[in-house]
């Protein structure tokens, strides 16, 4: 992927790539992750970079797989950046060697006291059930330093697995405050073959 200038010097929009996975032939799409910068890429001329998604193991050895790559950047009267998509290579892996990652680029929170966080791939429970293994933290590009907010921290005082070990929901105590930015770490998630993910964490968690 590369991004090309596009507008005028005033047009600084970055725009955001998603790639979704379909197992239906393109009717759903269950599996979306985020790709290259968190905050996107900018409207500027970039040089192509490589980029790797590692495919959902629910992938594997379906027929009617599609890919949808999907662009989105934020509101108001400029310009977003142009981006370049080169080539796709698709590999196959011996095995299920990858770790599991979190889906989407961004986590739709309903209320303070609970939060569901999406996985690619079904978690370990004897991992993912600890509420030792997530922790909240105030990111420091919101605040001016880490350590520092409005408030309490979250704390996560119960973990509860979806049936299919997809998901995984977090209560809260105390709860999220409303407005407040935060960051969420979450440590040693293990899928059901013993791949074991390095810190995984969601920035920008706003209620």
């Amino acid at each position: 992927m590369a991004s090309r200038k596009n507008g005028l010097p005033e047009d600084q929009k970055r725009v955001k790539l998603n790639v979704g996975v379909s197992l239906d032939g393109g009717k759903t799409f269950p599996f979306v992750k985020g790709i290259g910068p968190h905050e996107g890429f900018p409207n500027a001329n970039t040089a192509f970079e490589k980029f790797i998604f590692v495919f959902p193991p629910a992938a594997n050895g379906k027929a009617n797989v599609v890919l949808r790559f999907q662009t989105k950047s934020s509101g108001g009267p400029h310009r977003p950046a142009t981006l370049l998509l080169d080539d796709v290579n698709i590999i196959q892996a011996p095995a299920d060697i990858f770790p599991p990652y979190i889906m989407g680029d961004e986590l739709s929170i309903t209320e303070l006291t609970k939060l569901t966080i999406p996985f690619s791939e079904p978690l370990l429970p004897s991992v993912a059930l600890n509420p030792a293994s997530y922790q909240f933290l105030w990111p420091v590009e919101e605040h001016d330093s880490p350590g520092i907010g409005e408030g309490p921290l979250p704390q996560v005082t119960a973990v509860q697995l979806s049936a299919d070990g997809y998901k995984a929901t977090i209560t809260l105590n105390p709860s999220m405050q409303v407005g407040e930015t935060y960051l969420l770490e979450m440590y040693g998630m293990t899928d059901l073959n013993g791949n074991t993910a390095g810190t995984l964490s969601v920035d920008g968690i706003v209620y």
